[in-house]
């Protein structure tokens, strides 16, 4: 199996066990999106729910993208280093590797989203 096939999946199986507590929209064998469930407003444009992770099969790399750290950048000042070293821009991991310790890491950095958009209110 491809590897980026098998980092897609755990991505997305570490993605869905947030799908109670927030909504999945989009999904297909290539991306898996999660999105807030409560609406929202973002300056003049009205959302049904703030956009908060996804999962997306690239041509050399998995991408997660992970709004809360752009929204609140200082709250995730502290992520790990190896996670750090995956950020390329300002939300977008390039996952590589299958990696048990990264797909922690991965984890934390979702459970602090999490309770920076329940804070919000937008979840």
């Amino acid at each position: 199996m491809d590897q980026r096939l098998m980092i897609f999946q755990e991505l997305k199986n570490i993605l869905g066990e947030y799908a109670g507590i927030l909504v999945e929209s989009g999904n297909n064998e290539n991306t898996y999106h999660l999105h807030g469930t409560i609406p929202a407003k973002v300056g003049k444009t009205e959302y049904d729910g703030i956009y908060f992770a996804s999962a997306v099969i690239r041509t050399k790399f998995v991408a997660l993208h992970f709004f809360p750290i752009y929204t609140h950048v200082k709250l995730f000042d502290k992520i790990e280093p190896d996670l750090r070293k995956c950020l390329k821009g300002k939300s977008c991991f390039h996952i590589k590797k299958n990696d048990e310790n990264l797909y922690n890491e991965i984890r934390n950095l979702l459970d602090l989203g999490v309770k920076v958009y329940q804070k919000e209110g937008w979840i």
